[in-house]
């Protein structure tokens, strides 16, 4: 068991939230929001649209079948879902890094 103590960012001062080399602070959680690139802007835009067109072409029909646009919407999003997973994996395999070399 690691009795490493663990601190989220938003309890670092802010020249702490990079991991320095001593192991003191891990500054990497789910609390760090990642900047959003110039990818992330375009997906997003496509899952608007894409979510946008379904509701359009739902209410053409007089339909109205919200989980149909959940579904959309999944599809569209499926590979950010592995990106955050692959992520958070890392994050964990360092945190445990940083355990087993105290």
């Amino acid at each position: 068991m690691c009795n490493k103590a663990v601190h989220f960012p938003s309890s670092l001062p802010d020249k702490l939230l990079i991991h320095q080399t001593n192991n003191d602070w891990y500054g990497r959680s789910l609390e760090q929001k990642p900047g959003i690139d110039e990818d992330s802007k375009q997906l997003i835009e496509r899952v608007w649209e894409a979510v946008l067109d379904e509701q359009i072409d739902q209410w053409a029909a007089g339909e109205s079948n919200p989980e149909r646009m959940a579904t959309v919407y999944r599809q569209h999003t499926a590979s950010s879902q592995v990106k955050a997973i692959v992520h958070g994996l890392k994050v964990q395999q360092e945190a445990a890094r940083l355990c087993t070399s105290e």
